[in-house]
C-alpha cells in the first residue's frame, strides 16, 4: 500500500513540472508541452475493459499502472496495450472513487515509464490540467456519458 500512496502523491506533478521547467528557462508552453508528450508517450498504455477503452500510464518499471476510476470501475482485470502494440493482462488492484483513480498491476519488469517530479517541486497552479483533461471539463466530466462504450472483449 506504501508503493500506491507514493504513486498517488506524485502522479500531479510530471507533466505540469517539465512544462513549468521550460517556462523558467525561457522557452515556450506549446514546446514544452510537446517536449512533454513525447517524454511520456511510451509509459501510455491502451486499456480495455468488457465495455470499455480508456488509457493510463506506467508508473513503475515493475508494472503499476495507473488510470481513472471510470475506466476500470466494475471491472477487476484489464487487456493494457503498450506503444510496442504488446497486449499484457493488468489486473485491478485499487481505486479510489474519490479522485477517480486506479492502479493496476501487470507482471514483469522493464517497462517505460514516467519520470515523476518530487511531489514538494510541483507548484500549485490555476488551470492546471493532466493528460487525458479536456481543456474545458464538461459537466459530469468522468461519468459514463462521456467513455467509449464496446461490446466485450473478443
Amino acid at each position: 500500500m506504501g508503493e500506491i500512496r507514493s504513486a498517488q502523491m506524485k502522479t500531479a506533478g510530471t507533466v505540469s513540472s517539465t512544462a513549468s521547467d521550460a517556462l523558467v528557462n525561457g522557452n515556450s508552453p506549446d514546446a514544452a508541452v510537446e517536449r512533454a508528450i513525447q517524454q511520456a508517450a511510451p509509459a501510455v498504455v491502451l486499456l480495455k475493459t468488457t465495455w470499455y477503452v480508456g488509457s493510463g500510464v506506467f508508473l513503475t518499471s515493475d508494472g503499476l499502472i495507473a488510470t481513472s476510476k471510470h475506466v476500470v470501475e466494475g471491472e477487476t482485470a484489464a487487456i493494457a496495450t503498450n506503444a510496442g502494440g504488446t497486449s499484457l493482462y493488468a489486473r485491478v488492484i485499487y481505486i479510489d472513487p474519490r479522485l477517480d483513480l486506479a492502479f493496476l498491476r501487470v507482471t514483469g519488469g522493464g517497462y517505460t515509464h514516467l519520470q515523476l517530479a518530487p511531489a514538494g517541486a510541483v507548484q500549485p497552479r490555476r488551470n492546471r490540467r493532466g493528460p487525458g483533461q479536456p481543456r474545458v471539463a464538461p459537466a459530469g466530466h468522468g461519468d459514463e456519458r462521456h467513455r467509449e462504450r464496446r461490446g466485450p472483449l473478443a
